[in-house]
């Protein structure tokens, strides 16, 4: 019985997201959807003496590449950039929503991809990543991430994981989506 719950639940779910998900069906049509993925926002609260900040800057940094480059390593998306991440390294704590959600639709994306990270302690840091539907302004994804280590393997292995699953949802929404619409 179990089973048909979560079956019915992750069907439900993938239902969802084809309603909420034109963009990926259309790109579907007429090629890849356009994702901008801008800055992360950090906090640490390890309380560690050393201060590690601009080595978690660039730790910051790569996991935005990463996890761009693995979103569109899949050849569902192609990247666009936001003015504001060149000028001003915009994340979602330091931008006004609006003004997110302006740039990326200037910039052609389909969604936005941003988030956070925080370093509990020495061993332990646990991020978010949320992906907006840009056009129709809705969050799609809502994901918490949790992972070892505060080293540059943790963070990539954090978003390759992260980037496998966005494409992966987004993918089964579109699925869902299609056969919704008995393609």
């Amino acid at each position: 019985m179990g089973w048909m719950t979560l079956g019915t639940t992750g069907f439900a779910i993938a239902l969802m997201l084809a309603e909420a998900s034109p963009a990926l069906a259309q790109a579907a049509d007429d090629g890849p959807a356009s994702v901008a993925v801008i800055g992360f926002d950090y906090s640490d609260s390890s309380g560690e003496v050393e201060d590690q900040s601009a080595e978690h800057a660039e730790r910051v940094a790569a996991f935005r590449q990463q996890l761009r480059d693995g979103i569109i390593a899949s050849e569902r998306f192609e990247a666009v950039e936001l003015p504001c991440v060149e000028t001003s390294g915009c994340t979602r704590g330091s931008a006004r929503a609006d003004h997110l959600l302006k740039e990326a639709r200037e910039a052609g994306a389909d969604y936005l991809v941003f988030g956070s990270i925080h370093k509990m302690s020495t061993l332990v840091g646990s991020g978010r990543v949320d992906v907006l539907d840009v056009e129709r302004d809705r969050i799609l994804i809502d994901r918490i991430l949790s992972f070892r280590g505060d080293n540059d393997d943790a963070f990539a292995r954090a978003a390759g994981f992260a980037a496998k699953d966005i494409v992966k949802t987004l993918a089964e929404g579109d699925a869902a989506r299609q056969r919704q619409a008995g393609r």
